[in-house]
């Protein structure tokens, strides 16, 4: 009796681990890769309106707590989210699809220098309507990325980085020499 309990003991052991160790773990994609970027135009001007002189108000950092253990928790910056006036013609499904197609796109278009969803690593792009307002939160895959978005998007709200062309000095040329 007691050889047929260890040997169903062994077999249910044996099973557990067989299952354990042939699972394995589906890899995240990340939401900004599965974008439908299809029938979308001229997405780069769209974001370069966005981006126009004083519309991005309250940039805030998005934090994410990492549990190590019950003592060791760190916190760190993963993203960070800003508020821009409503667009005139689509809606926050429209605007968050736009924005991730921006995301991934390798496209030079009409771009910000301190554009946050031109950061290697975007993650996720989400966008609500906050009363008259989007609320745009831009998350990054780790601590480089997410530190980088919010760098950016406080350059972004603050002003920094505008890139203005002044013309200095204009010559006609008559004889084809300046």
């Amino acid at each position: 009796m007691q050889r047929i309990i260890d040997t169903t003991l062994v077999a249910l052991a044996f099973s557990l681990l067989g299952g354990c160790a042939s699972s394995t773990t589906p890899v995240a994609t990340a939401p900004v890769a599965a974008a439908d970027c299809a029938g979308l135009q001229d997405v780069g001007q769209e974001v370069a309106d966005l981006y126009a002189q004083g519309t991005v108000r309250h940039a805030r950092p998005i934090y994410r707590t990492d549990f190590v253990a019950r003592a060791i928790q760190p916190r760190y910056v993963a993203g960070a989210s800003f508020d821009v006036p409503a667009p005139r013609s689509g809606s926050a499904a429209y605007l968050e699809r736009a924005l991730s197609c921006h995301a991934v796109s390798q496209i030079a278009s009409v771009e910000h220098p301190n554009d946050p969803l031109r950061v290697a690593g975007v993650y996720d792009v989400d966008v609500k309507a906050v009363g008259p307002h989007m609320r745009i939160s831009v998350i990054g895959d780790d601590r480089t990325a997410g530190d980088a978005i919010w760098k950016r998007t406080r350059a972004l709200s603050s002003g920094e980085g505008q890139v203005q062309v002044q013309q200095i000095a204009r010559t006609l040329l008559t004889d084809g020499r300046l």
